[in-house]
C-alpha cells in the first residue's frame, strides 16, 4: 500500500499538466499560445481557393505593350506639349534632320529588321550590342558615364551610355554613345570627336550624304550641346532601315538612327 501511494503521488503532477494542455489551460491559453506562421500559397497544407491564382500579377510595362517592344516611361510623349513645341529648338533640329525619312508614329514594336549600326539589330541587348560594335570598330570601350537623354523630342525613359575609346586625339571619333531603352536594349548609336570625320565601319559604304540647307541650333542632338552645327544625312533605309546624321560643330557627331526611333522622335516633336 505504501509503495502504491508513493507511485500515485509521483504521477499526479504529470497527469495534471496533461489535463491542462488538453483543456486549453495555461500553456494552451490564448495569452501564451505562439501565433501560427502564415501559410504560403502552394506550400504543403495550404488551402487554395479553386479558380483563384496564388501568384501576384506583374504590372504591365509603362507603354502598355509587350515587354519585347521598346520600353518607355509612362507619359513618354508628354515632355513638351502644346504651342511650346513650335518654339522648341531641340524639336526643330530633330524635325529638320529626320522629317524626310519617316512619319510621326507611336511605333513601339520590336522591328528586328531595323539596325542601330550595320549588322546590329534594333533593341539588341546592351552587352551583345557592345561586343558586336566593338568588334567592328576595333578595341574595347571604356565606360565614361550614363545619362538620361535631356533633348526634348526624344521619348521619356531613354538613356545614353557614353564610352571612351582610349587615347585617340583631336581629329578622331574619341567617344561612342549607345542609346538604350528601359530594358537596357540598344535603340541607336553615335560616334563623336572634335574635328572627327564621318564614322562608318570597315567594309560598309554609306549612301551619299545630303547637306541640309539650314543650320542647327544644337551641336549635339543627343548630349544637348549648344553652339550650332551644319548637318548632312545619308539615307540607308534600303540597307538596314536606318539613316546616318552627320553634324559638324564644336564636336562632330555621326548618328545612326533606325526607322522606329525616327517615327517616335517625329511623333514626340510634331507640331
Amino acid at each position: 500500500m505504501k509503495r502504491a501511494a508513493l507511485l500515485l503521488l509521483f504521477l499526479l503532477p504529470a497527469l495534471a499538466a496533461h489535463a491542462q494542455l488538453k483543456t486549453g489551460g495555461l500553456g494552451g491559453s490564448g495569452l501564451n499560445r505562439r501565433p501560427a506562421a502564415p501559410m504560403v500559397p502552394g506550400a504543403p497544407g495550404a488551402s487554395v481557393t479553386p479558380g483563384v491564382s496564388t501568384q501576384q500579377s506583374m504590372p504591365p510595362p509603362a507603354n502598355g505593350v509587350a515587354a519585347n517592344g521598346i520600353l518607355l516611361e509612362a507619359g513618354w510623349d508628354k515632355r513638351v506639349t502644346g504651342p511650346a513645341r513650335a518654339a522648341n529648338r531641340d524639336m526643330a533640329d530633330l524635325r529638320l534632320c529626320l522629317a524626310q525619312y519617316g512619319k510621326p508614329a507611336a511605333d513601339l514594336e520590336l522591328h528586328p529588321d531595323a539596325q542601330v549600326f550595320p549588322g546590329v539589330a534594333y533593341l539588341t541587348p546592351l552587352k551583345t550590342a557592345e561586343a558586336a560594335i566593338a568588334k567592328q570598330v576595333g578595341g574595347g570601350f571604356g565606360l565614361a558615364g550614363e545619362f538620361t537623354i535631356a533633348t526634348e523630342g526624344f521619348p521619356l525613359g531613354l538613356r545614353f551610355r557614353k564610352y571612351d575609346r582610349g587615347s585617340l586625339g583631336i581629329g578622331a571619333n574619341t567617344h561612342v554613345y549607345l542609346l538604350v531603352d528601359g530594358a537596357n536594349r540598344v535603340i541607336s548609336t553615335a560616334f563623336t570627336g572634335r574635328g572627327a570625320p564621318k564614322f562608318v565601319p570597315p567594309g560598309f559604304v554609306p549612301p551619299p550624304f545630303v547637306d541640309l540647307a539650314t543650320g542647327l541650333h544644337r551641336n549635339d542632338l543627343i548630349d544637348k550641346s549648344d553652339g550650332g552645327a551644319r548637318a548632312s544625312v545619308a539615307d540607308a533605309r534600303d540597307r538596314g532601315k536606318f539613316v546616318i546624321v552627320y553634324l559638324q560643330g564644336k564636336r562632330n557627331v555621326t548618328w545612326y538612327v533606325p526607322e522606329p526611333l525616327i517615327h517616335l522622335v517625329l511623333y514626340c516633336s510634331q507640331l
